[in-house]
């Protein structure tokens, strides 16, 4: 069951100029409207959904369905200022006020010409509802996998773009979901994944918790001499040297390997990759479970399996996830995911915007551009006349 509401503009933001379709052009000023509606999922749960969408004569053709991270999200995946965790009040952002990162995504690319749906896993009869951001009804994965796939068919509904045409924009374990259902729906065009969680393996056994922080961060302890946090050139040298480190997964390797992004030092998640990048080159993963914990089919089979144009963004200070950066890179360098590319964005974080003692700011104006390009650049080179 889906509905088809009667949509009411709640807001415009006037352009002056934009790209649409393939060209950069000079146009008359337009207004990006965003229009309220909601869909129902298959249990008949109801959630509130939000159209972004520049007018008719600027449309591109293609539609972004944006899927939310962890394991839910409000209506503009807000980040709050202060959230109650076992009775502190702890404070999430860097400003202590609350934040929205899905309006800046979703008009960003709506100037752009793509329509832009962004939704709540919280539903309309939630009874925790009002306790956000303090609670919410928890949901497993394979829910939120349903629930994406009812907001896809909404989002189709609507027939403001081709069926076939559909991009999946997915932040963190929502990134998960949308590769998951752009490997069995033919009709997703491209795929944009934001700090994916879980996307690849660091080890045989790793089933999706696997990210080498604790060595990794053991190793650094064991080397930072001058005690900045990091490991530097000099310091890892005089460490390989030593003949008790011989045998240490990371003595193979040269500093310049391990450096990924060649800024002289090694943080945590550049020395996690190394550890796992040992791992993975002695073993055999053709005889592994196709699953993750969740039941989630491994992004990197995924993209292996689906050759579907993917960008997937790191940000250079999430040590959480960064590390599957250069293992996926690896991927891309062996051909078995040239038709994916990496960004690994300088200075910013899990939510690809400044992250400061644990604390989080908005998504970067340079984060939502390099979103923004990229699609753009794909539209221009693979359809170079689309029809609105």
């Amino acid at each position: 069951m889906h509905f088809r509401l009667l949509f009411t503009p709640i807001s415009t933001i006037l352009i002056l100029g934009s790209t649409v379709g393939a060209q950069e052009t000079s146009i008359e000023p337009f207004t990006v409207t965003t229009f309220a509606t909601s869909f129902a999922s298959e249990e008949g749960f109801v959630f509130d959904a939000r159209i972004v969408s520049p007018p008719k004569p600027n449309r591109n053709g293609y539609g972004v369905l944006m899927l939310g991270g962890g394991i839910g999200n409000d209506l503009n995946w807000s980040v709050p200022g202060f959230v109650d965790v076992d009775g502190e009040n702890k404070q999430f952002t860097i400003t202590g006020q609350s934040h929205s990162d899905a309006p800046l995504i979703a008009t960003t690319l709506a100037e752009r010409g793509f329509v832009v749906m962004h939704w709540t896993t919280i539903r309309q009869d939630d009874p925790k509802r009002d306790a956000w951001p303090n609670g919410m009804t928890l949901y497993s994965i394979n829910d939120l996998l349903r629930f994406s796939k009812s907001a896809l068919a909404h989002f189709r509904d609507l027939h403001w773009f081709e069926n076939d045409k559909v991009i999946l924009l997915g932040h963190s374990l929502g990134a998960v979901r949308a590769a998951n259902i752009a490997l069995v729906d033919d009709g997703i065009d491209a795929l944009v994944l934001l700090a994916p969680a879980q996307a690849i393996r660091t080890s045989d056994s790793d089933r999706g918790h696997g990210n080498n922080l604790n060595a990794a961060n053991h190793f650094i302890r064991s080397t930072d001499t001058n005690f900045d946090g990091m490991c530097n050139k000099q310091e890892f040298s005089e460490w390989s040297r030593e003949a008790a480190n011989r045998q240490h997964p990371l003595a193979s390797q040269r500093f310049e390997q391990l450096d990924f992004i060649a800024d002289l030092q090694l943080v945590d998640w550049e020395i996690a990759a190394g550890l796992a990048r040992h791992v993975r080159a002695a073993s055999d993963f053709s005889n592994l479970l196709k699953v993750d914990f969740s039941g989630m089919r491994w992004t990197e089979d995924i993209l292996q399996e689906r050759k579907i144009d993917t960008l997937i963004v790191y940000g250079t200070l999430d040590s959480g996830q960064s590390h599957q950066a250069p293992l996926l890179f690896d991927l891309i360098q062996s051909k078995n995911l040239d038709h994916a590319q990496i960004r690994l964005l300088p200075s910013v974080g899990h939510q690809l915007g400044p992250e400061q003692d644990g604390c989080f700011g908005p998504i970067s104006e340079k984060s939502r551009k390099v979103i923004a390009d990229w699609l753009t650049k794909r539209l221009a080179v693979n359809h170079p006349d689309p029809t609105p």
